[in-house]
C-alpha cells in the first residue's frame, strides 16, 4: 500500500498532476491459459484461453479470447501453442482484426512455438490469437498453451 507522504510527493514533483503514481503504478498486465483441448476446424476460429491467472485491468475476456488496450503504450505479447498429439497448429497474432505476427506448431509428438511480439496500442485497440487454416487442427490444454501480455510505456 502506498503512504499518504509517497502520494503527496509525486503530486508536488509531477506538478500536482499525480501522473506517475496513476499511470505508472500499475500496469495493464494478463496471463490466461487453456485448461482444456480444443479443436480448431474454422479460419475464422479464435483461441479462448479461459484460465486466467492475472488480469490486471480486466483488458482480457476469456469470452472473446481477446485482449482490449485499456490504454495507449506499447505492449509486449507472447503467445505459446502446443498441438495435440501428432497434429499441427498454424495460428496468428492479430492486432484489430489484422496479421500481426504468425506462428506454426510443428506437426511432431507435441510440437510447439512461441510466438513474441511488440506493439504500439490505442486505447480500445484489441489483440488475439486466432487459426490461419481451414483444416482442423487440436491444440493441447492442461496449461501448455499460453497468452499473456504486459503494458511497457507510453
Amino acid at each position: 500500500m502506498v503512504s499518504t507522504t509517497v502520494i503527496l510527493f509525486l503530486l508536488c514533483v509531477n506538478g500536482g498532476t499525480g501522473y506517475y503514481y496513476r499511470y505508472m503504478g500499475r500496469r495493464p498486465t494478463f496471463f490466461a491459459s487453456l485448461s482444456t483441448s480444443l479443436t480448431l476446424s474454422s479460419i475464422n476460429d479464435i483461441v479462448k484461453f479461459e484460465d486466467v491467472r492475472v488480469n490486471i485491468y480486466s483488458g482480457y475476456n476469456p469470452r472473446t479470447g481477446m485482449f482490449t488496450a485499456p490504454r495507449s503504450g506499447v505492449y509486449s505479447f507472447s503467445c505459446t501453442i502446443m498441438a495435440n498429439g501428432n497434429s499441427e497448429v498454424q495460428f496468428q497474432m492479430n492486432k484489430n482484426y489484422q496479421y500481426y505476427t504468425g506462428g506454426y506448431a510443428a506437426k511432431s509428438n507435441f510440437g510447439a512455438q512461441t510466438v513474441n511480439s511488440i506493439m504500439q496500442l490505442r486505447t480500445g485497440d484489441r489483440v488475439y490469437i486466432k487459426h490461419r487454416t481451414a483444416n482442423s487442427q487440436k491444440v493441447l490444454g492442461h496449461g501448455y498453451s499460453t497468452f499473456s501480455g504486459y503494458y511497457l510505456s507510453y
